[in-house]
């Protein structure tokens, strides 16, 4: 459904998914995190049940921390797909996101200041590594490699290319939108989104099953970032989605990125470079081909399998694995033919590079989001117009929990009260007798009555 072509029937095709018996199921008090996560998902996509949103909500969160290791790291994966769908709202032509002209090619004047950067050569383009500069001689391979292998011409592409310039032309493309008045299954669908982006923050890192194993990287955190890197160059886009955001856990996780790459330059007009140039696919990069927005990061034969690591061909290598699983794998000797090659490759490393080129994409398009000090001790922090916005937005969310949590105390306040009220009607109505039965009813209520006290007394 968020496809650049889309499939005509996905939509109902999907639906099976999320039927009522399916939601139901997932409403269990022992389903599992990634099963809360679909109910929420079926309540976005159907709009039903959106008055559950909140608490499931919470239920999700609960979970999470009940069990930190119960989600697997495809499952993260398509937790964060799941979400970008969402926010894109499955596809939906007349979306918001696509009205405000987030599929337009062209990156709008969002940044600090506007871009001057040049086109690159071709032994320049070859210093950029996963977004990062690395030696030259792999990217002068890389090219050899693509003059040896042209590409088809996809007539699709340059239909997509042609909608998109006819977008950018038009007025829908600039229009200015208020995040008030947003469609309420797109603001859940970015609290859903960033609520979950501020738990990973914090909780960064999967637990390994196997105790040779080091935790992974939340891919979760590559996806999201990759995807608000791309998406934050446009002004309105920046507008609906900064409030969602969160910028503390943000701003110390970017700290922790410069700690973990500090060999990158600190010059982020080289490192932020628009699109992933000589770069080659995470795992979770896989199972975002194919989507519209991703033709503004990926480089043309980003998805080559000369530039694949560890065997990956395509998403199924990477949701159904053939390798062993995790608690499995221990003492398991490789046989050289390749096929557990997925496994020694150091994947966190390659994503703290990426998450890299992340964070100098959002600092250089972000107002008020910087960087301060060089090297091991260089950190992100809030400040500006940005520091403003978020300590308003704080008063704000505190005014509305206190509205809702008034609101609830009132209606179980209206509860009681009916409650009380029937009970008195109850009695009262037990207590009178009714002027309207006649003496022999009379006696038979008294006879009734001395017989169950005279039972009682005799049991």
């Amino acid at each position: 459904m968020v496809a650049s072509h889309v499939f005509d029937l996905a939509r109902e095709s999907i639906l099976p998914v999320f039927s009522a018996s399916q939601q139901t199921a997932r409403y269990q008090a022992s389903s599992s995190a990634p099963s809360i996560f679909l109910l929420m998902q079926g309540m976005l996509l159907t709009k039903i049940q959106l008055d559950d949103f909140h608490p499931t909500l919470a239920r999700f969160f609960e979970r999470l921390q009940l069990e930190p290791g119960s989600v697997s790291e495809s499952e993260w994966i398509m937790m964060a797909v799941l979400n970008i769908g969402a926010v894109l709202e499955y596809g939906r032509p007349e979306g918001i996101i696509r009205k405000a002209g987030g599929f337009v090619g062209a990156t709008a004047t969002t940044s600090k200041t506007k871009s001057t950067d040049k086109p690159q050569s071709k032994s320049s383009r070859g210093d950029q590594m996963e977004g990062v500069v690395t030696n030259g001689p792999s990217q002068t391979m890389d090219d050899d490699r693509q003059m040896a292998e042209p590409e088809p011409f996809d007539l699709n592409e340059d239909r997509t290319n042609v909608a998109a310039a006819m977008e950018a032309l038009s007025t829908n493309s600039t229009m200015s939108l208020n995040p008030d008045d947003l469609p309420y299954t797109l603001r859940l669908a970015l609290q859903l989104m960033f609520d979950t982006l501020s738990y990973t923050l914090v909780n960064p890192y999967i637990p390994s099953k196997s105790p040779f194993k080091p935790p992974s990287l939340n891919p979760y955190i590559t996806v999201t970032l990759t995807f608000l890197a791309t998406l934050m160059r446009h002004e309105t886009i920046m507008t609906l989605f900064e409030r969602n955001i969160p910028w503390s856990e943000l701003s110390s996780f970017l700290s922790e990125i410069a700690k973990r790459t500090p060999n990158v330059p600190d010059d982020t007009s080289k490192s932020a470079a628009p699109k992933l140039i000589g770069s080659s696919p995470l795992p979770e990069d896989w199972c975002l081909r194919g989507m519209e927005w991703v033709r503004r990061i990926y480089e043309r034969g980003f998805w080559r399998p000369s530039k694949s690591h560890g065997g990956l061909q395509g998403e199924m290598d990477v949701l159904f694995p053939s390798v062993f699983p995790d608690d499995l794998a221990d003492g398991i000797v490789e046989d050289g033919d390749g096929e557990n090659e997925a496994r020694n490759i150091d994947w966190n490393s390659k994503r703290w590079k990426r998450l890299r080129w992340c964070a100098d994409g959002l600092v250089k398009s972000v107002n008020g989001l910087q960087w301060e000090g060089e090297g091991k001790g260089r950190r992100a922090f809030v400040g500006g117009v940005l520091q403003q916005k978020v300590e308003m937005w704080k008063l704000q969310r505190q005014q509305e929990e206190q509205a809702e949590r008034q609101r609830l105390d009132r209606l179980r306040w209206n509860g009681a009260d009916e409650e009380m009220d029937v009970d008195e009607v109850d009695d009262e109505d037990d207590d009178e007798e009714d002027p309207s039965d006649s003496q022999e009813v009379r006696e038979l209520k008294v006879r009734l009555v001395l017989k169950l006290v005279s039972d009682f007394y005799l049991t």
